[in-house]
This record gives structure tokens, C-alpha cells and sequence, in this order.
């Protein structure tokens, strides 16, 4: 950050303050017996296990909500958002199960969308779903490949929404409004 940022208090921001824990040690009487911060974060005690059988379930749960199968909608919390690209004639937020409904309806007017090849990655508090898909003009045929990654928000079993980030929104455009 720049000095000017921290205004009149740019002096005591931008000085070192080294530290040591002698004083205390020798006043006190007092030894440390934990781990030093670094080692007891390697630990992992203060991260979620991403092995954990939640996780698990989470993954099984945006799994079975992607193949599509007429329990999917069931998982989607009223709560949900879905989130597109401004930029896309179906950009927005789209909310609860009748929003995912409405959203994909509005994709399907413009183009089909298939989903060649998918994986479900864990990334953080998310899940990132990887789609390899094709779009194809409801008016002239012309397919177009495309990346498209998707961050779900899943938890016990329920669908949260999702942000989806398209690999190039511009030639998403193209292909639906000049076919």
C-alpha cells in the first residue's frame, strides 16, 4: 500500500515493530510448550478436512443435480442465486428453483447446450464444476465449443446457486443473436 493511504498515521504503519516474548518468558516464569505457529498450522486442526464425508456428499449432491434427473430441481434451496455474465442475453441473478428453471429455459431458446465432459473440483468453500460444452444457434446450426466453469455453493445436501464464468462471452454472443 502506498503511505499516503494511511495518512497521519503513515509513521506508525510503515515502521517494524520486532517483537520477542524474552520479557515475558523471564518475568513470569513461562516456557512454551505448543508448537510454533507455523508448525501448528501445518497441522491442519484449524482447516476443514477436504476429505471429510460432508464434502463427500456435497460432491454427490452437484452430481446427481447435473445429470439432470427430475429430483435435481428438489435439491435447489429457495435461497439460491445463480449468477451470468451481465454481458449474456440471459445475464443476471436468477433466484430459487423457478429462477434456475426460468434461466435455463432462456439459455434453450437461444441455443442447446451440450455438456461433452464435466468435473466437479472442490475449490475452497465451493465447488467448481468444469464443463467442456458446445452451443448451438437455435437459427442457423452453427455450433460453438466452449469452457465454462461453474462455482456451486453446496451444503448438506442442498443447492445454493452458482456464478458461471464463460471462457468468451463475446462469441456466446455472437452465436445467439447472428446465429
Amino acid at each position: 500500500m502506498l503511505p499516503e493511504y494511511f495518512g497521519f498515521l503513515t509513521g506508525v504503519a510503515t515502521q517494524s515493530y520486532p517483537t520477542s516474548s524474552l520479557i515475558t518468558r523471564r518475568t513470569l516464569g513461562w516456557e512454551p510448550a505448543q508448537p510454533r505457529l507455523l508448525a501448528d498450522l501445518d497441522n491442519g486442526h484449524y482447516f476443514p478436512d477436504v476429505s471429510s464425508t460432508a464434502h463427500g456428499d456435497d460432491v454427490a449432491t452437484l452430481e446427481k443435480f447435473v445429470g439432470g434427473s427430475e429430483a435435481g430441481l428438489a435439491m435447489v434451496d429457495e435461497s439460491a442465486v445463480w449468477s451470468e455474465a451481465e454481458s449474456l442475453p440471459w445475464g443476471g441473478e436468477w433466484r430459487g428453483p423457478d429462477g434456475f428453471a426460468r434461466l435455463t429455459q432462456e439459455i434453450d431458446l437461444l441455443a442447446e447446450l451440450t455438456v461433452r465432459e464435466h468435473e466437479i473440483v472442490r475449490a475452497g468453500d465451493v465447488l467448481e464444476l468444469r464443463l467442456d460444452a458446445v452451443f448451438t444457434s437455435r437459427r442457423s446450426g452453427r455450433r460453438l465449443p466452449m469452457k465454462v466453469v461453474e462455482h456451486y455453493r453446496v451444503h448438506d445436501g442442498r443447492i445454493y446457486g452458482a456464478d458461471a464464468f464463460y471462457k468468451d462471452t463475446h462469441a456466446v454472443n455472437d452465436l445467439v443473436k447472428n446465429g
